[in-house]
């Protein structure tokens, strides 16, 4: 079998972050001994089919691309939340079935379309009466903001509603300091009830991250079973704890506890990298809000049936190597120009003008963008957090461009200190960006020049943002 070679899907491969995932969106239920029977046929429809037909769901919890290989790990759910089965070894024996299963959607949503020379695709279950004890350690440092907090709140939230009802959970919140929220428990009406979203409530300054972890570890380790995870997010890095990292570490083993981390944006990859390396976890990397919604749910769902993929394609590597030098975008545009279409139908549809985008390659796309700055204050708002976490994803995602940031002045004075406050704008920009994953050298903030010229009555200035093939 072999995949339709596509240049552009396997450059986005071999660049991809460490951790995508796709739809969580669906609940998540223990498959019954019936369903996975009636699953193992071999006339059965391929995933792609599936997830084309609306018959599945599906959530990339993993992937990783290294030179020649890609693994990742994908949990398929139908559309009632259960967890779908018979698609992978030792359900599915031949091989050749195995390929015709996955084949297209390998292509079409893990973005390999090398010819591969090996896959394989293993199934894991759980028993449908495993016990598993959770505890979901969340950062609620300032440096998290409100829209975030609250975003992630409810991403925890929505994950708790499907956990099977003998599974214990702990949830703490930190700062600098620790509040334990719901304090290990099975009974589902306790810990959801208890569980708040309520945005940053500690106003206190800090973050003591291994503080936090080694808390929820004293959690996991009075519960009476052998399967303990803890989900660690953070965005910053550790400035208030007792601990120190090599103590939760030992904590964590001493517990036979999985730690997942989690992080958006900025955070400490080492020390993140570390605590999920050595206790037999992961390290997630979050570029967009609306991953929240899915990271959560995802990794407890991998737990109890998961597929593991493995594709190993010789001439990856050799591809990415012979296109390095000519960048082509997903339709075919060469390095140096850049299709505004196509950069358009990934942006936020509201608060963002172009003007008569060309259809064609152009060498730059400029777009202006309304965001709502408060009289000479550079703090961008609330609103406006939610378009540019859409413009950052963006920017992740297409790797091959680069912005420029110019915020206009009112037009109301030639003073210097015009110029002053539109580059702190420029600069806020930029930082929010960077933040949010994408390299500094790919965005640049430039106070633009101030003119007399004022602006019409009713009117605010704009924000141009001016994007280029790297």
């Amino acid at each position: 079998m072999s995949f339709s070679t596509n240049i552009a899907r396997i450059t986005a491969a071999i660049a991809c972050s460490v951790f995508a995932v796709v739809s969580a969106s669906a609940q998540f239920m223990p498959m019954s001994e019936n369903d996975q029977s009636n699953l193992i046929e071999s006339d059965k429809p391929s995933v792609r089919e599936l997830v084309k037909n609306k018959a599945a769901r599906f959530v990339v919890v993993n992937k990783s691309v290294e030179s020649d290989v890609t693994r990742a790990t994908v949990v398929l759910t139908n559309a009632d939340g259960s967890t779908i089965g018979g698609y992978g070894s030792p359900y599915v024996e031949s091989n050749d079935q195995l390929v015709a299963m996955w084949r297209e959607f390998i292509s079409s949503n893990l973005n390999i379309s090398a010819q591969p020379d090996e896959l394989t695709v293993v199934e894991n279950r759980a028993a449908a009466d495993a016990t598993f004890a959770v505890a979901f350690v969340l950062d609620h440092s300032p440096s998290t903001t409100m829209p975030r907090a609250i975003r992630m709140q409810r991403a925890v939230q929505a994950a708790l509603t499907q956990f099977a009802p003998q599974d214990f959970v702990s949830v703490i919140k930190f700062t600098g300091r620790i509040n334990v929220e719901v304090p290990i428990t099975k009974v589902k009406e306790d810990y959801i009830s208890k569980f708040q979203v309520n945005g940053l409530n500690m106003r206190v300054s800090g973050s003591a991250v291994f503080d936090a972890a080694a808390k929820g570890l004293e959690e996991l380790a009075s519960t009476n079973t052998s399967r303990r995870l803890l989900i660690l997010f953070t965005d910053g890095e550790d400035n208030s704890s007792s601990k120190k990292l090599q103590e939760v570490i030992a904590l964590a083993k001493a517990s036979n506890t999985q730690i997942h981390t989690v992080t958006y944006g900025v955070g400490d990859e080492e020390v993140l990298s570390r605590l999920a390396l050595e206790t037999s976890g992961r390290m997630h990397e979050l570029h967009d809000v609306y991953d929240f919604d899915k990271v959560f749910l995802g990794i407890y769902a991998s737990m109890r049936h998961s597929y593991d993929l493995t594709v190993r394609t010789h001439n990856a590597a050799q591809i990415a190597s012979n296109i390095s030098s000519a960048v082509i975008s997903s339709s075919g545009a060469a390095q140096g120009t850049i299709q505004p279409m196509e950069v358009l139908s990934l942006m936020p549809k509201q608060g963002i003008q172009v003007t008569s985008p060309s259809t064609r390659s152009d060498q730059s796309l400029t777009m202006n963008v309304d965001l709502k700055f408060e009289g000479e204050a550079s703090d961008i708002s609330a609103a406006d957090i939610l378009m540019l976490d859409s413009i950052a994803t963006v920017l992740v995602q297409r790797a091959d461009l680069a912005l420029e940031i110019v915020p206009a002045s009112d037009g109301a004075s030639v003073a210097p200190e015009a110029v002053v406050i539109a580059q702190r704008r420029a600069t806020a920009v930029r930082d929010l960006l960077i933040r949010r994953g994408v390299h500094p050298s790919r965005v640049q903030g430039y106070a633009s020049r101030p003119t007399s010229t004022p602006l019409p009555r009713g009117t605010s200035p704009k924000t141009t943002f001016v994007f280029t093939k790297m």
